[in-house]
């Protein structure tokens, strides 16, 4: 027997055994008859090497499935990959390309670009696979489900389908989050987390009134937006005033005056006015460029949009670049300008081909050189980014495809009800994280200007009918190609030259979008188990019973998951290892933190923990050594002379079963393992102590039998309880002790309420409180325990009976008598001379 834990050697090993004895195949075999279980796996992005995210990610899914299977369960855990999107393809530009734009992918080619992205896609969950297979995760690792895969992609063109048919899929032209440099539309959901600290300019503009000497001050941190501004908004109920600066009159918010007090001005109040006094005087455009010209600008009241927190209480309004501004331009039937193109470039003179930032400069100095910039700093505030390339964003107008969400609001927050979240207040109650994100949901915008996606299953004709194809069976009956389904690619640009014929004879062609990524994995509750295609297990377990991820995923993949399994069913879905060892890090990042708060990675925990399962190793040869050595065989009805401190530890362990139980079926996973812990320490530290001079007797004495039969009782027991968090260790004690084939062939354990005593537990716990006040005594007066003592005096506040336990405070303690005293307390005043004396003559 190893004599020191070895635990990277032990799991190879075991790993191993696993391999060559079919463990994981026979298990699930075992359970077949079981109760159907349905985990849903959330797919990593195969974007590169396995992080600290996707091992405690994993780990919990693992502790979570190895319960439910030792509880008798038959459990679907298909592995599963996600594989398309901005995630892959931005690797795959920086690392095969070394490019940075649209362009030079479609002078690579399409075509041989998808190659590279699946190619890299293929090899990266590969690694990915080696390197949470080496964590002792067990899910279908030789069947894993990738988007990539043709009729995972068909699964999400059947949720696309199904929007369709209830009038909840349409397209719009409408202001949206753009990337520059990746070229394509941004969904709301992937903006709102991904904001940084950026500093921008910040400038105070004047509009001259065009019928008369006054200028209306707006201002601006996006000058950039200027040559498309086609009105300015004011609140109709706030106060505003005509102010002379200097030799002009400036219009602004009379709560926001002190704008032109920074600027050292003096200044005179001419009036005061009600902002609707201001709506529909026109002015002149604060750019003398041709797009501003031949129009109408105006003053329009919007209160939802005018606030007075910063600026002047007028808002410069651009209805192509603002989501706000667009819906106060809808509603005053304002001019739509938007003169970027995708790659964040102007498209109208005098700034054409200059990228929008860089254009901020050139733009205030033009307002500088015709007298209409007032003042110019620099703001210093948070910007969204794009998620994946981290370039900022700008809005603009483009024509998008989008899920009306907005329409099926009430239904999504009536199936969010049926849903148990853990904990309940991130995803369930009025207030809940997930819940409010669900009230305030917008349509999704669901169409990328990109190439490596599942593409959009839209055919449109020139004559304006459009086509949306929901299985690959359909595809094959309306297209105007022959289609072999066995050598058909879904992805572009293959799926580009398939075409449709249209009623009107013409031919329709596919919208050239692809999908949004999380559209993939919105789709995996159905797409994962062969929907449509194959309807069997999908019949068997839909909808899902378990997934989890971080609560970040609360607005990505559980908010995706949930707004397709409504649309289309109207149901729910749902080198540390090297050195430590994987069931150290296991143990770690379930002990460490709660599964929905953010992971707290320390060396220091892990040292703790790696502490921890050294000292079971060491309690497991311990017993192990003297059973040999005494030819013990465990016998079940044979415990032998059970004396107080084996009761003891009994109790204690079947009060840790029912504790780990309830953490496990709350999916509290912490409160699960965190007790574990304690236990094996004080296994260690008390009950190891206290029985050690018991195994040097005579092997048949039943004192002897008692101590192999508790330890072996227990040890066991913490094997079957921490199979799912340190699977490894326990399958290798397991085996050891018993000769089976695997712990994780046993069921879940049940604890044995009679053998659980609380007061007893509670008169231990004095008696340990006892016994380290007494050893600290000894320390603070240099007495080593190897020296008896007479006499060890507990005084306590309350009465206290401690006659069960006696003989082990004698005996830890390493005293002769132990006496319990109610010591009187006297309160005596002593006067102080020092501070007396010479008031006293004294």
């Amino acid at each position: 027997m190893t004599k020191q834990l070895n635990l990277p050697e032990i799991e190879e090993e075991v790993q191993r055994y696993w391999e060559e004895n079919s463990i994981f195949q026979r298990l699930c075999e075992m359970r077949k008859a079981g109760k159907k279980y349905y985990f849903c796996q959330g797919p990593p992005f195969t974007t590169g090497y396995a992080h600290i995210g996707h091992a405690w990610n994993h780990t919990i899914k693992d502790l979570v499935i190895r319960y439910k299977t030792m509880q008798g369960c038959d459990v679907f855990r298909r592995a599963g990959w996600d594989m398309h999107g901005l995630p892959i393809e931005v690797k795959v530009e920086q690392e095969v390309l070394k490019s940075r734009s649209k362009k030079e992918i479609e002078e690579y080619g399409i075509d041989n670009f998808i190659r590279e992205c699946k190619k890299f896609a293929i090899q990266n969950m590969h690694a990915m696979t080696r390197q949470i297979k080496r964590l002792g995760i067990w899910l279908d690792w030789d069947d894993p489900y990738m988007t990539i895969d043709k009729r995972y992609m068909e699964g999400v063109w059947f949720g696309i389908k199904k929007a369709h048919e209830q009038d909840l899929l349409y397209t719009d032209r409408r202001v949206i989050h753009w990337c520059p440099r990746c070229e394509t539309a941004m969904a709301g959901y992937e903006v709102r987390d991904e904001y940084r600290d950026v500093t921008d300019p910040s400038i105070f503009v004047k509009a001259k009134l065009a019928d008369r000497e006054e200028f209306i001050l707006i201002w601006t941190t996006t000058p950039w937006t200027l040559p498309a501004n086609v009105a300015i908004a004011v609140h109709p109920g706030y106060g505003y005033v005509r102010v002379r600066v200097g030799g002009e009159i400036l219009i602004l918010a009379e709560e926001l005056i002190e704008v032109l007090e920074k600027t050292g001005r003096e200044y005179e109040v001419l009036s005061k006015f009600k902002g609707s006094e201001l709506e529909e005087l026109k002015y002149e455009p604060m750019l003398n460029i041709p797009i501003q010209r031949d129009f109408e600008h105006k003053v329009v009241l919007a209160a939802e949009l005018v606030t007075l927190e910063e600026g002047t209480g007028c808002v410069h309004i651009a209805p192509g670049h603002g989501v706000e501004d667009e819906a106060v331009g809808v509603k005053y039937d304002l001019k739509k300008l938007s003169p970027v193109d995708a790659s964040g470039r102007f498209t109208i003179e005098p700034y054409r081909e200059i990228y929008v930032r860089n254009a901020n400069k050139i733009i205030i100095n033009d307002l500088e050189n015709s007298g209409k910039l007032f003042k110019e700093e620099t703001v210093f505030h948070r910007y969204p980014h794009c998620w994946r390339c981290k370039t900022p964003l700008i809005l603009r107008t483009t024509n998008q495809w989008f899920l009306a969400v907005s329409k099926i609001k009430e239904r999504l927050l009536e199936k969010n009800e049926e849903i148990q979240w853990v904990p309940e207040w991130i995803g369930s109650g009025g207030d809940s994280r997930f819940e409010n994100w669900l009230s305030n949901a917008e349509d999704w915008c669901i169409s990328r200007q990109r190439y490596w996606n599942t593409p959009l299953p839209v055919w449109k004709c020139e004559c304006g009918n459009i086509e949306v194809i929901g299985t690959i069976d359909e595809l094959v009956e309306k297209a105007a190609q022959d289609i072999d389904i066995e050598t058909l690619d879904l992805h572009r640009p293959a799926i580009d030259r398939i075409t449709l014929k249209c009623e009107c004879g013409k031919e329709m062609h596919r919208v050239k979008d692809v999908m949004d990524v999380w559209l993939d994995s919105g789709c995996a509750s159905w797409a994962n188990l062969g929907y449509p295609y194959k309807k069997e297990n999908f019949n068997a377990l839909f909808p899902v019973d378990f997934i989890t991820e971080g609560s970040d995923q609360t607005r990505g993949w559980f908010y995706s998951l949930l707004v397709s399994s409504v649309i289309s069913f109207d149901s729910i879905a749902y080198k540390q290892v090297h050195k430590y060892g994987a069931d150290t890090f296991r143990f770690y990042m379930l002990w460490t933190t709660a599964p929905w708060e953010d992971l707290r990675f320390s060396e220091e925990g892990m040292q703790a923990i790696g502490k921890m399962l050294n000292i079971l190793w060491n309690t497991y040869s311990f017993a192990r050594n003297y059973m040999d050595i005494d030819g013990y065989e465990f016998d079940k009805d044979d415990p032998g002379a059970l004396e107080i401190e084996d009761k003891w530890i009994l109790s204690k362990f079947n009060s840790l079963a029912l504790e780990v139980t309830d953490g496990m079926d709350k999916v509290y996973l912490h409160d699960a393992v965190r007790p574990v812990y304690d236990f094996v320490l004080e296994l260690s530290r008390w009950y190891i102590k206290l029985v050690r001079d018991r195994v040097w007797i005579e092997s048949s004495d039943p004192r002897k039998v008692s101590v192999y039969y508790t330890l072996h009782t227990i040890l066991m027991g913490l094997c079957r309880l921490m199979a799912p968090v340190t699977p490894h260790l326990a399958e290798y004690i397991y085996r050891d002790m018993t000769g089976e084939e695997s712990v994780h062939f046993t069921g879940w354990i049940k604890a044995d309420e009679k053998l659980i005593d609380k007061k007893l537990e509670g008169d231990m716990a004095m008696a340990q409180k006892i016994i380290e006040c007494a050893l600290a005594a000894r320390q603070e007066a240099d007495i080593k325990l190897r020296w008896p003592i007479r006499k060890v005096t507990v005084t306590p506040k309350e009465p206290l009976d401690i006659n069960g336990t006696r003989d082990i405070i004698l005996k830890m303690a390493n005293a002769k008598e132990l006496s319990i005293e109610n010591v009187e307390v006297q309160l005596i005043a002593k006067p102080n001379f020092a501070s007396i004396g010479p008031k006293f003559k004294g």
